[in-house]
């Protein structure tokens, strides 16, 4: 189920030595009452199972050394009083088991391929004989999980790197799992460079899917995709969870997807890719071009996707300390040719030369059957249509245009596409579109057996721009998703750990985790006086990095319809967008066995911190100035958008004013456990456990940094005013306690039955959490400086 804030009151202090203390008790109560080492998932597996002699019989006191073929590291343990062994905390790769005992030949099985969070059953019987002579036993791999009721979806390198995906986009295997869609939508290429999908599971949000690379947290919270979409030539495994996870894990209402990213070994190897595609490999549609465009000269439009890349892994010191590293390129151009509209080159000529403007093209339409479009004087009747004076042959007189009207024409393309009043004028380019992406990965085996570590870092580096339809004018641009600017990215992250043997009967696994996003979208020459220089006072106001460039001017432009016409947009369209979020984690899991019941419990810290300085709804901070046919409508026939904007008549506009730029959000978010696995038989496996959830409510750093709207009352809570904390005293929830219960029963050897309850608690809707809304409100009282301690909307 959903999780969502309650309005309750609560004092702006947290209760962290109230949760400390509660999780120590929790933890030396488990302490207590635990007594062999079990397994860690989430990063790492587990090889179990049973030795027995010709007869079935038991083996016990067995030895069992598993080694990891490519690092050649051993390790070693007995089977118990009934035959049992089991070796956990393993990185997933490829080992070898092999068993030995007095009087019994040597066996080994040369293959068991571990992913993480999963524990094959590798069973040995040995054979009577000399323990020198050795048997090699040739058994297949488990094709099923015996021992948990999850229901999930593995795919191992091969599969990774082979199976078809046109834009190797790793989150588009999230699709090969029963259950899951694409949903309708998708956000824009420029809060989501790194193209990663969004996904339903099951029937829930994409903000309920759950991300987690090398065992730490890879969700953006705020658009429910991957932080890091990693290169396909990094990943060792991915596994897809949609059902009964155990309570070890959370913040996911609905799937799961964990990656792991490869390892190096004791030989050196790497590898080298390149996939292009371009226009000089596409086929002409013969119906529609089967003639070079007038303006490129070609048949098709130009189009380059070249994706390149590389890996390198293999040993620091061999048995010991490894790397591995990877880099992936890509360097995209999509051309895009527009058809649209400018004014007549009468109007142009006439009205930016300093005589009478001449808009008489549009009495004369080109439409078939088209309205005629006069402009009437709205002066001559400022309360209405009926009555108004028309001008004389849509002439407007030199003395009434606007001055930064005509400046901003004076900036507009002269059309190139015949003497029509509408798609007058033919635009063609393409905006680059390049990223960087590396990884760099160390494992080390500090002490064989007992402690492993490892550690990675992943930089994302993107860059989209793209030229204005309109030139020195503006407009939308030819970059992906129409855009016209710049944008940045520059994403991070960092997963380290490691585990150890404290004795033979405990465990302990611990993470740390980073990362972060960094993005900045601007439009062309965003911190210069554009507007000013048209001669507009007032809409560049400093600092010019936030309120630079253009204004957006938004124009009613004649079409074919009675509405009087279809929006225009020039100036700046790109709508500014900077944002700094971090991340920090940290993960702590013990593990046990107590006679045949596996007792796992943990702590899952998290701290985030968030600053935005965006914009909504198409707003940019220099100004949106709208231009309405209407306002020079007369009483029997339209008016004109182009009179309209010419004579400075402007219909309305909206500006974001932005008072502090170092607003920002923090929250901690605290997640314990507890769980068993209690193989009642050998084929009836039951996984119960108990989650503890605890999101802390958001809060801003600062008076005045951030507000929030009171359903209750319909007032405004300010942070810092009116005796409201900097979390706005939004109550902590401290119920949030989640169990889980999973059942796996192998009925035939092919066939296993899984059923499973749980209650999960996310993230909510696109930020409602943590993200956006408390330092995004858009209204508050007053209008003094003083009484508006953040952004506020202006309706003028």
């Amino acid at each position: 189920m959903d999780y969502s804030l309650s309005p309750r009151e609560s004092s702006r202090h947290n209760r962290f030595p109230f949760v400390i203390l509660l999780s120590g008790l929790i933890a030396a109560w488990l302490l207590v009452t635990a007594s062999h080492p079990a397994q860690a998932q989430e990063v790492y597996g587990s090889i179990y199972g049973t030795v027995t002699d010709p007869s079935g019989a038991v083996i016990p006191n067995a030895d069992v050394t598993v080694t990891d073929i490519a690092k050649n590291t051993n390790f070693e343990t007995h089977s118990d009083a009934v035959g049992d062994y089991r070796v956990d905390h393993l990185i997933p790769d490829t080992y070898k088991v092999t068993v030995s005992a007095t009087n019994f030949s040597t066996a080994t099985v040369p293959s068991v391929i571990l992913y993480a969070n999963t524990a094959p059953k590798v069973d040995v019987k040995l054979q009577a004989g000399a323990a020198s002579s050795t048997v090699e036993v040739t058994a297949a791999a488990p094709l099923l999980e015996t021992d948990r009721a999850d229901v999930s979806t593995i795919l191992n390198p091969r599969a990774v790197s082979n199976l078809p995906n046109l834009n190797r986009n790793f989150t588009e295997f999230e699709l090969l799992t029963p259950g899951t869609s694409y949903i309708g939508w998708n956000v824009s290429q420029a809060t989501n460079p790194q193209q990663s999908e969004q996904i339903e599971v099951n029937g829930q949000l994409p903000f309920a899917t759950g991300y987690e690379l090398d065992g730490t947290d890879d969700q953006d919270p705020v658009i429910g995709v991957a932080v890091i979409n990693p290169n396909l030539q990094s990943v060792s495994e991915m596994n897809v969870i949609s059902q009964d996870y155990q309570a070890e894990f959370g913040k996911a209402v609905g799937g799961l997807v964990m990656a792991q990213t490869k390892s190096g070994s004791n030989n050196l190897h790497g590898s080298a890719f390149e996939y292009r595609r371009s226009d000089a490999q596409q086929a002409r549609d013969p119906f529609t071009q089967n003639a070079p465009s007038p303006l490129t000269g070609k048949y098709i439009p130009s189009f380059m996707f070249n994706q390149f890349g590389g890996t390198i892994g293999g040993p620091i010191k061999h048995d010991k300390l490894f790397f591995f590293g990877d880099y992936q390129g890509l360097r995209e151009k999509s051309g895009i040719t527009v058809v649209t509209t400018v004014p007549t080159l009468t109007a142009e000529t006439t009205c930016t030369s300093g005589g009478n403007c001449d808009l008489s093209d549009y009495l004369n339409s080109a439409l078939e059957g088209g309205p005629i479009y006069q402009a009437y004087d709205p002066e001559s009747n400022p309360s209405g249509a009926t009555g108004r004076t028309p001008f004389a042959g849509n002439i407007i007189p030199a003395g009434r245009l606007s001055a930064p009207a005509v400046n901003l024409m004076k900036l507009m393309p002269a059309p190139n596409n015949g003497s029509n009043i509408i798609d007058n004028y033919i635009a063609s380019g393409y905006g680059p579109f390049n990223t960087d992406q590396f990884d760099v990965r160390i494992d080390d085996q500090v002490i064989a057996g007992k402690f492993h570590a490892f550690a990675r870092y992943t930089r994302f580096d993107s860059d989209l721009t793209g030229a204005p339809f309109f030139g020195g004018a503006g407009g939308d641009g030819f970059g992906v998703g129409d855009i016209a600017g710049t944008d940045t990215a520059v994403d991070q992250s960092v997963a380290a750990g490691g585990d150890y043997a404290l004795s033979t009967n405990w465990l302990t696994d611990f993470r740390f985790g980073w990362f972060r996003i960094g993005l900045s979208d601007q439009g062309p020459d965003y911190n210069q006086p554009l507007g000013t220089n048209l001669g507009i006072p007032g809409v560049n106001q400093a600092p010019l990095s936030l309120n630079g460039g253009l204004p957006q001017f938004d124009i009613n432009i004649p079409n074919n319809g009675s509405n009087g016409g279809a929006s225009l947009v020039f100036g700046t369209t790109t709508n500014q967008f900077l944002q700094t979020e971090d991340s920090f984690q940290g993960v702590n899991n013990w593990t046990r066995v107590i006679g045949n019941h596996e007792v796992k419990f943990g702590a899952d810290i998290r701290y985030a911190t968030n600053n935005i300085l965006g914009l909504n709804n198409n707003e940019v901070r220099s100004g949106d100035f709208n231009f309405l046919a209407s306002t020079s409508q007369g009483p029997s026939t339209l008016g004109l958008g182009w009179a309209s904007f010419l004579l400075g008549d402007v219909n309305s506009l909206n500006r974001t004013e932005t008072a502090s730029t170092t607003a920002a959000s923090h929250e901690w978010r605290m997640f314990y456990y507890g769980q068993d696995t209690w193989r009642a038989t050998q084929k009836l496996t039951v996984n119960y456990g108990v989650r503890w959830d605890q999101y802390f409510p958001e809060a801003v750093n600062g008076t005045g940094e951030g507000g929030l709207l009171d359903l209750n009352t319909g007032d405004v809570r300010i942070a810092g005013y009116g005796g409201y904390g900097d979390n706005l005293n939004v109550a902590m929830e401290w119920t949030h306690v989640t169990p889980r219960l999973g059942i796996a029963y192998q009925a035939m050897r092919n066939t296993v039955i899984r059923a499973g309850y749980g209650r999960e608690y996310g993230m909510g809707w696109s930020g409602d959490i943590f993200g956006e809304v408390l330092a995004w409100t858009l209204s508050c009282p007053g209008e003094s400086g003083t009484d508006r301690p953040f952004c506020l909307l202006l309706h003028l």
